[in-house]
């Protein structure tokens, strides 16, 4: 039962950033013009709300990732956070050849909320496989023990008796 409320606390606190960013990503889009109105000069505002929502799409993303980051540090796999990373920047970079040329700020505010999507669905995937141990990695995502490098001493026998 107790590893049962273990995996179910991160799923809920993922749950949780999801709706919290949903429901920025709703006040933003109802209250874009708003918003607009208080944060920018007046030659600004035209195109504003539709960025906004953009930009709160990502940042609900992003949020909703940041659960996935600290699960991948707790079980000492930052190498996950480069990959998804990696990907993102290449989504990034190619939505902002493909959509800035014609569309501009709106192209770019696309292109950064699809890259945090994809950062997002990377992250999630990498757990994923690694909890089922269908992936490189095998194996539940479990931290390595205190005081102890995930993988220390794998490479080399009795690595641990020469350095004390």
């Amino acid at each position: 039962a107790g590893g049962d409320a273990a995996s179910a606390a991160p799923r809920s606190v993922l749950a949780g950033a999801l709706l919290v960013g949903a429901g920025g990503v709703c006040v933003v889009w109802l209250a874009g013009d708003r918003i607009a109105g208080l944060l920018l000069a007046e030659s600004y505002r035209g195109a504003a709300p539709d960025l906004l929502v953009w930009i709160a799409l990502g940042y609900a993303c992003f949020g909703a990732a940041m659960c996935l980051d600290l699960a991948a540090f707790g079980a000492k796999r930052t190498v996950f956070v480069m990959i998804a990373s990696g990907a993102a920047a290449v989504t990034n970079v190619g939505l902002d050849l493909l959509l800035v040329p014609a569309r501009g700020a709106a192209g770019a505010a696309v292109a950064t909320a699809a890259a945090l999507f994809v950062y997002l669905l990377c992250m999630a995937g990498l757990l994923r496989v690694t909890r089922t141990g269908s992936g490189a990695g095998g194996g539940p995502v479990r931290p390595s023990p205190p005081g102890r490098a995930a993988g220390a001493g794998t490479h080399r026998a009795g690595a641990d008796r020469e350095h004390g």
